[in-house]
């Protein structure tokens, strides 16, 4: 799927990785645990191209083994980087994974089917500033599955769930990755996503 080989990158003068390599497999699910402030979501930004490289590469790979363009990608950020004062309704803000799209008139099924996973359809028409930490959470992690991608990076999904919520999205994760998706996830919890990953990488 990818490879990131001797880069370099962090914030402002300082680098947070320095001549760090991963190899990422296609259809791998791969766990991120770490101590906070360890570099768990600056890595993934980086493999997703929010955060430029200072040196080294970053190659995608196609399923035939060729080096290809960045593969299509759903992310789900940290909620507390979440404007939740922006007015924007629920389906509004699972719509936006599908920008860039092609079929609309797919769009429309797509979107249903997402609300659907997550069960939160009776949620579409209300606006972001009304919902629960956890409603939120299941709303951002629809946008991410939305188009199907080929690359699902969750930064912590288990935010503001209870236990029924947060079985609900590590099912919907784990059949995505049944469907073929490649998984990212970020996690403070070994336990749980040491049940779910192919391999952990600890960055401690």
């Amino acid at each position: 799927m990818l490879s990131l080989k001797s880069a370099s990158f962090g914030y402002g003068p300082k680098n947070v990785f320095k001549d760090y390599s991963l190899d990422i497999v296609r259809g791998e699910f791969l766990g991120i645990v770490g101590r906070n402030g360890g570099g768990k979501s600056t890595l993934v930004k980086a493999i997703i191209g929010l955060l430029p490289l200072r040196s080294g590469s970053l190659t995608f790979y196609n399923r035939e083994g060729m080096p290809c363009a960045r593969p299509s990608i759903g992310y789900l950020p940290q909620l507390n980087r979440i404007d939740r004062a922006f007015p924007i309704r629920v389906e509004e803000v699972i719509r936006s994974g599908l920008l860039g799209e092609g079929n609309r008139g797919s769009h429309k099924e797509l979107l249903a089917g997402a609300a659907s996973d997550l069960r939160i359809t009776d949620l579409l028409k209300r606006p972001i500033s009304d919902l629960s930490g956890g409603q939120l959470q299941r709303v951002l992690l629809a946008r991410a599955i939305v188009s199907c991608p080929e690359l699902l990076v969750l930064d912590e999904p288990n935010s503001y769930l209870d236990e029924s919520a947060e079985a609900l999205v590590q099912q919907t994760v784990s059949q995505r990755h049944k469907d073929g998706a490649t998984i990212l996830l970020i996690s403070h919890d070994r336990e749980s996503i040491g049940q779910q990953a192919d391999r952990i990488l600890s960055l401690d």
